[in-house]
């Protein structure tokens, strides 16, 4: 991907499998990324994402999801995807994803990332209890997320 990217991993590494999104961005801190690729582990980010998504060209969010599916089972949607799925985010932000992604596009339409992709992990809602440590389906569906994510760097 040419042009300035950022890659935002969202959870808290205090719900369990909520973590795999800032897993992934642990791991792509160990390799060697394009010098236009920022990496931010952003926590629960709420409405401060706009600001992490601004001033760049593309953007990769990296986050546990609920979809009923696998646990560590890795997709990815994009931002018209998104308005459409029944996919919940399992991260506890101030507002949901989707409400945050569509009030940047409506009212920083300018500032935001032209191409958007969200790379969702799916965890169970079991894992999400806090104090639980991340499960080994966790761990591996934040390394799938992780290569995804180089390979679409073409790292």
């Amino acid at each position: 991907m040419s042009g300035k990217t950022v890659v935002i991993g969202c959870g808290s590494s205090l719900r369990g499998d909520d973590a795999v999104g800032l897993l992934a961005v642990e791991i792509l801190q160990k390799k060697a990324l394009p010098a236009n690729v920022q990496l931010v582990a952003a926590g629960l980010p709420g409405l401060g994402l706009l600001d992490l998504l601004a001033g760049y060209e593309t953007a990769l969010l990296v986050d546990a999801v609920l979809t009923g599916g696998p646990s560590g089972e890795v997709f990815e949607l994009c931002l018209s995807e998104l308005e459409g799925s029944a996919t919940r985010f399992a991260s506890v932000h101030d507002l949901a994803l989707p409400e945050v992604l569509a009030l940047g596009y409506l009212l920083k339409k300018e500032e935001m990332p032209q191409k958007l992709i969200i790379i969702g992990i799916s965890v169970e809602q079991g894992s999400l209890a806090a104090g639980q440590p991340l499960s080994a389906r966790g761990r591996a569906g934040a390394e799938l997320a992780a290569s995804l994510v180089a390979k679409k760097l073409a790292v």
